[in-house]
C-alpha cells in the first residue's frame, strides 16, 4: 500500500508524518509532498521532534505534488481541509484523498521546538488511528 502525506511546503507536517508513519506502518510505502515546495530540507525543529521519537536517519528534500503522486497512491492524507479540497479539485481522485484529522493540523512553521513536538504527537496519534483499506 502506498500512502502519501501532503502539506503546504513539505518541510514540517508532511515529512514528520512520513517519517513517523515509516516507524508505525511497516508494510506500507510512504512518501510526502507539498503544494508549494522549493527543494528545502526538513525544518530543523521538525527534525528535532523526530529525533525525540528515535528517528535519526532523515534525508528529506521538499518536493511538489504531481498528478502521478496522486494517481499511484492508494491513500492521500492532507493536513488541512483546504489542502484536501485543492488536491481533489486540481488532480481528481477525490475518493482516495482524506484529511489526516477531523480538524486541521496547524502548521508549526516558525514555532518553538515544543510546538513541533506537540504537532508530531498529534500526527502520530492520527496515523495510529488510520483505518487503512487498499482500494
Amino acid at each position: 500500500m502506498k500512502i502519501l502525506f501532503v502539506c503546504t511546503g513539505n518541510t514540517c507536517r508532511s515529512p514528520m508524518a512520513e517519517y513517523a508513519a515509516k516507524t508505525i506502518l511497516k508494510d506500507c510505502e510512504i512518501i510526502s509532498r507539498g503544494l508549494s515546495a522549493f527543494g528545502d530540507p526538513i525544518s530543523e525543529n521538525a527534525e528535532l521532534a523526530l529525533n525525540e521519537i528515535g528517528v535519526f536517519e532523515i534525508n528529506h528534500i521538499s518536493q511538489n505534488i504531481s498528478a502521478d503522486d496522486i494517481k499511484t497512491a492508494d491513500a492521500v492524507y492532507a493536513m488541512t481541509l483546504r489542502h484536501k479540497n485543492y488536491l481533489a479539485n486540481h488532480f481528481g481522485f477525490a475518493e482516495k484523498i482524506f484529511t489526516l484529522a477531523k480538524e486541521d493540523i496547524a502548521d508549526p512553521f516558525g514555532g518553538s521546538p515544543e510546538v513541533y513536538k506537540k504537532t508530531l504527537e498529534r500526527i502520530i496519534y492520527h496515523i495510529k488511528n488510520l483505518n487503512l483499506k487498499k482500494s
